[in-house]
Parts: C-alpha cells; sequence; structure tokens
C-alpha cells in the first residue's frame, strides 16, 4: 500500500546502421560517413526541437516536447522526451528537463497509477529497473524483460531468459531492445517482444556491463575471465547487431558504466583512470590517470566530464571529479562528507551537477555543485535511511530513493522536500517522462502520476 507523507512539504533507424557496419576501406571514409549520420540526426533534433538541455548548448528550459500529453520529439534514440535508458540519455546525466507535466509546483500532487510486479521477490537481483519509450515501459527484473503500457501497465509482451539474469536497465533505440545478462547482449523487437540478435563474442564471458545506445551504436563492456586484468570494450551497430569494432583495455578489471557525447565514449576503470575513445572506431583520444583511488560511472554535460571519485582503497566515493571532456584536463575536484556508489552517476541539468549520498549521521544528503566550478550551491539531508537506488531530475525536481522505504521529491533549487511516499523496497533509479514516474521498488514497476 503506498501512504503520502506530505503533498506540499514534504530512439526505425536502420539505414544509418548499415552505414556503420559496413566494412570501409580507410578509417577516415568511415569518419566522414559518421559525421554524416551524426549531421542527419542533428538536423532531425533541432527540427523537432529536442529537450536535452544538458548536452545541447541552445536548448533552454522552455522547449517542450509534449502535445496533447504524447511525446513527439523523434531521434535514433526514441523520442528526446522519453526515458530510454539508464541516466535517460548517453550523457548519462540523469536529468529530463523535457518534462512539463511534473514540476515543483505539481510533484507534490503525485498517486500511484498502477504497480506490476515482473518475478517473484526471492530470484536473485529481482530488482526491477524500468525505462520508458514511445508509450511503452521496458523493465528488467531476474530473468524477465517485460514490456508494459506506460498508461496503464497492461502487459504488452515478456521474455524469460533460461539461465542468466538481467542486471541492468535495457535500452531502447529505433524500435529495438537492448538488454545484457551475465555473458550476452540480446536485442528485441520493441513492438513484439521477438527476439532479434544475440551477440556473444568470445570477450563476453563474464560481466556484460548496461548497454549504451548512442546514435546507431551500442556499447558494452565486458570483463575476460581468460584474463582477468582486462576489459573489452565492445561497440555493434544498434540495429543489426554487427560487431564494429573492439577495444582491450588492459590493467582495467571490471569498467564502469560508460557516458558518451560528441563523438566519445567515455569510460571509468577502477584503476584510477577515466579513458575517451572516437566512436566510430574505438581509437583511445585520451586517458587522465589519477595519482590513486577509483573512479565511479561518469556523466557527461556542456564539455564537461564529471564522476564519484574515492582516494585510494575505500568502497565508497567521497569526492567528485571533473575533467575537460575534449582533453581530458583535470577542472576541479569537490569532496564530500558524505558517500556515494562508484557505479551511481552524478545527475547534471547543464548548470550545476546533484549527488546523493549517505549523510554521515544518517539520512540521504543531496549536495548540489557548480558544473563550471565545483563549489558546493546546495546541501540537505532528508529522511533517517541510506540511499536505496540512483538520483533522478526531471523540470526543477530531484527524485531519491532511500532505506527507509520512501521515494522522494525534492525542489532542485532549494532541496525543499515536496512529497514522500512509501514504496517499501529497495529502488531503482527513477524515470520521468510525460508526466509519470516509474520506478521499481524491489521486482515490481511503480507508475505514479497526478489524478486525471
Amino acid at each position: 500500500m503506498i501512504s503520502v507523507l506530505t503533498g506540499v512539504q514534504e530512439q526505425r533507424g536502420e539505414r544509418h546502421s548499415r552505414l556503420y557496419a559496413s566494412r570501409l576501406s580507410t578509417i577516415q571514409s568511415t569518419h566522414d560517413l559518421h559525421r554524416h549520420a551524426v549531421t542527419v540526426a542533428a538536423i532531425a533534433l533541432a527540427a523537432a526541437g529536442a529537450c536535452d538541455a544538458t548536452g545541447d548548448e541552445t536548448a533552454t528550459t522552455a522547449r517542450r516536447c509534449l502535445t496533447g500529453g504524447e511525446a513527439v520529439a523523434d531521434a535514433p534514440s526514441g523520442s528526446e522526451c522519453d526515458w530510454p535508458q539508464a541516466g535517460r540519455s548517453p550523457r548519462r546525466t540523469g536529468y529530463n528537463d523535457g518534462e512539463s507535466v511534473l514540476s515543483p509546483e505539481t510533484v507534490g500532487g503525485l498517486v500511484e497509477a498502477w504497480a506490476v510486479p515482473i518475478e517473484d521477490e526471492s530470484s536473485v537481483d529481482s530488482l526491477a529497473r524500468p525505462v520508458v519509450w514511445r508509450g511503452s515501459v521496458f523493465a528488467t527484473a531476474g530473468q524477465e524483460l517485460v514490456s508494459l503500457d506506460a498508461e496503464t501497465g497492461a502487459p504488452r509482451w515478456g521474455f524469460t531468459g533460461q539461465f542468466d539474469h538481467f542486471v541492468n536497465a535495457p535500452a531502447v533505440s529505433a524500435g529495438h531492445v537492448h538488454a545484457t545478462n551475465i555473458d550476452a547482449l540480446m536485442a528485441f523487437d520493441a513492438e513484439t517482444g521477438a527476439e532479434l540478435w544475440r551477440v556473444p563474442p568470445a570477450a563476453f564471458d563474464y560481466n556484460v556491463s548496461a548497454p549504451l545506445v548512442s546514435g546507431f551504436v551500442t556499447l558494452v563492456t565486458a570483463h575476460r575471465l581468460a584474463d582477468p586484468d582486462a576489459t573489452n570494450v565492445h561497440a555493434i551497430a544498434a540495429t543489426t547487431g554487427e560487431q564494429l569494432w573492439n577495444n582491450s583495455v588492459s590493467g582495467a578489471n571490471v569498467a564502469r558504466r560508460a557516458a558518451a557525447a560528441d563523438e566519445r565514449f567515455y569510460m571509468a576503470m577502477p584503476s584510477s583512470e577515466i579513458l575517451a575513445v572516437r566512436t566510430f572506431d574505438g581509437v583511445e583520444q585520451w586517458v587522465h590517470a589519477f595519482a590513486d583511488g577509483q573512479v565511479g560511472s561518469p556523466a557527461v554535460s556542456r564539455g564537461v566530464v564529471v564522476m564519484p571519485w574515492v582516494q585510494c582503497c575505500a568502497d565508497l566515493a567521497q569526492a567528485i571529479q571533473a575533467v575537460d571532456a575534449e582533453t581530458g584536463a583535470p577542472a576541479w575536484t569537490a569532496d564530500l562528507a558524505c558517500t556515494l556508489p562508484l557505479d551511481f552517476s552524478p545527475v547534471v541539468d547543464g548548470t550545476r551537477v546533484y549527488v546523493a549520498c549517505d549523510a554521515p549521521g544518517g539520512g540521504v544528503e543531496i549536495v548540489a555543485l557548480s558544473l563550471e566550478t565545483g563549489a558546493v550551491e546546495m546541501d540537505v539531508t532528508v529522511g533517517d535511511g541510506t540511499l536505496s537506488g540512483e538520483l533522478s531530475g526531471a523540470n526543477g525536481v530531484l527524485y531519491v530513493g532511500a532505506t527507509d522505504g520512501f521515494l522522494r521529491a525534492l525542489d532542485a533549487s532549494t532541496g525543499a522536500e515536496l512529497l514522500a511516499i512509501e514504496l517499501g523496497a529497495p529502488m531503482s533509479q527513477p524515470a520521468i517522462a510525460n508526466g509519470r514516474v516509474l520506478i521499481g521498488a524491489g521486482s515490481t514497476v511503480h507508475a505514479l502520476a497526478l489524478p486525471d
């Protein structure tokens, strides 16, 4: 049963995939072709009025993608006002500025619209992880991958894995749903659930990362059992499943979840390095090695890569590092009094970096930093529990789950608590799109919306 504590305080682009998958005679011709595809996509986005203010330097919060409650801006990754993969966009900023229904003024009225259990709670890694694309919710939980109607929660289709579990949120692009289990990347038809292809190259033998869809490429990292000190980075044509390139990264152990922007993939290595490689061929552009410590999952916004970082040997991050996305040069470091998981990317709204972490004295601490300087601009603590799920943001509101069982919404400007809804189980990253909050609590997907 959901209870409200307080209402006030409290992306088909098959043509372009074939272009990517073509075996061209020279790297330069590949590069030229890639730039053509990117230009086409950029023109389409500009015409449609895309909403990712964190990636588009000219976007403003006044640009919206909703007409009559439906997303209308199409792009290779789907509607730019949806939440089609972990962290919402390839930049992994975890922020949807295209949301126009939920705001600091309205979010206090959220109620449960529907709740659908995906798998038995006793299953290994039964946490439901939903994403949203063109009116459908796609979620993984344990061995299950399902599609649900975003408005009603009605089942559309389901796929049950035979052996391994899905341990990451899916990613949706050009009518394909990409999902990873322990040793494979799979693609399904978004409309029917039919399996389209499965990619298990030799290096896909252990710990495949969450899929990242950027334009017409799907990127995953895979740790190799045969060489425990190396990770392979694989670029796959998003619609055909053809491997475009792979890049072996030495001394990496298991790479964190990657981010992508401006023809580069950014990968954080636990060996205390952040690495940038070209999207179209995997050639290394730069690597920045910190003196020691571990680097967490990155996010990219306005020419800056930000990531959690911990010095030396601890398990939880205690600082945020920022480097120049073009060169890898250090930009700033912000020390934190709280601790946060290295696998969680910071949230970025284009001007601020938001971090949710465990406060030293208890509760979940929300820290806002200047993207330009790293200066602390807000610091508040809410609730009695610790962090339970990744932070998300949309249209001036931050959403975070805690181990006290509550999902909270806070004003991103002031930190004021606007809403607390009890879900009573460990939570996934909330996906905010088209006036709804989709979140996994245990193995159940919950949809929260304003009353009709």
